[in-house]
């Protein structure tokens, strides 16, 4: 009980008062220093000595400039680095995944249950404009889309030139021009429709054929719509024409595609390796014209 008495004296005299100048007391232990009291004017501290008790058990000691209690790091000691601190910032080193009530996290950041922010939503640096909405291609990519009603999607163009495509194989209809384009989704010198939103297409497409000079009788041509480069089953339409000096013929294309959006589709035809057979533009009856508008 003196022992006690004594060490609460101390704690006493060395920290309660501002008005000792400061000073430095240890208690021994042999000729040791066991525990050091340091009164620093204006604060006071502890100070363990460097060591392992035996046992250690319930016990506070200082061992290679930490503290442990009962043999196990406590304070700053209880971090394992898996985060930094840097300035105002704070950043994970860990190089797998972090789960937020989530045992086994499957993602960088992996949340079980319910997310709130008050601040943009940014992609990829980009918090996209106004009116824009996030939406996926399906393989796991996003991207800012305008969305676009139904009603603004539709347009129609002609062939503006009496142009040579090359004879003898598939060429593509471009250098057009629109009458109208609503939500400017068809670009008229590539020739081609860009889906602003996924849903079910109608396009028709038109192309006229003439010959000056000869008659021409069944000629195998046909129509081809593609989709990101290739030709879905059903969107080729092959057929005969027949044109002479004095009448031409037209060969028409209708049909609906389901499209996802960004789904980009060109309109082609084959070119008969024929002399003189030419392919209409212009105001005529026959002129050469592609068409399109989304149903639903």
């Amino acid at each position: 009980m003196k022992t006690k008495i004594n060490i609460l004296t101390l704690f006493i005299f060395l920290f309660s008062t501002q008005y000792l100048s400061a000073q430095t007391v240890d208690i021994k232990s042999g000729s040791n220093w066991a525990i050091q009291f340091k009164d620093e004017g204006s604060f006071g501290s502890i100070k363990l000595r460097n060591g392992i008790p035996n046992p250690y058990t319930m016990k506070i000691y200082s061992f290679d400039e930490k503290l442990y209690f009962n043999g196990a790091l406590v304070g700053s000691g209880l971090e394992d680095n898996d985060w930094t601190i840097n300035s105002n910032n704070m950043y994970s080193n860990v190089t797998g995944f972090v789960g937020v009530k989530k045992n086994n996290p499957g993602f960088t950041l992996d949340v079980g249950g319910d997310i709130n922010f008050d601040g943009a939503l940014y992609l990829n640096g980009i918090s996209g404009t106004a009116g824009q909405v996030l939406t996926s291609n399906g393989s796991g990519d996003a991207t800012w889309t305008t969305t676009t009603t139904t009603d603004a999607v539709g347009f129609f163009a002609v062939l503006k030139t009496n142009q040579e495509f090359p004879t003898g194989q598939e060429n593509k209809l471009d250098g057009l021009t629109e009458t109208y384009d609503d939500g400017n989704n068809f670009n008229n010198g590539t020739g081609e429709f860009k889906a602003p939103v996924g849903g079910l297409y109608h396009f028709d497409v038109k192309v006229g054929y003439s010959n000056t000079n000869a008659v021409v009788n069944s000629v195998v041509t046909y129509i081809a719509i593609k989709v990101n480069n290739s030709t879905p089953k059903g969107l080729k339409f092959k057929k005969r024409v027949s044109t002479g000096p004095a009448s031409g013929e037209a060969v028409m294309f209708s049909t609906n595609v389901k499209l996802n959006i960004n789904d980009k589709v060109t309109f082609h035809f084959f070119s008969p390796n024929v002399s003189n057979l030419y392919i209409d533009w212009g105001n005529t009856d026959r002129a050469s014209s592609v068409s399109g508008f989304k149903i639903n």
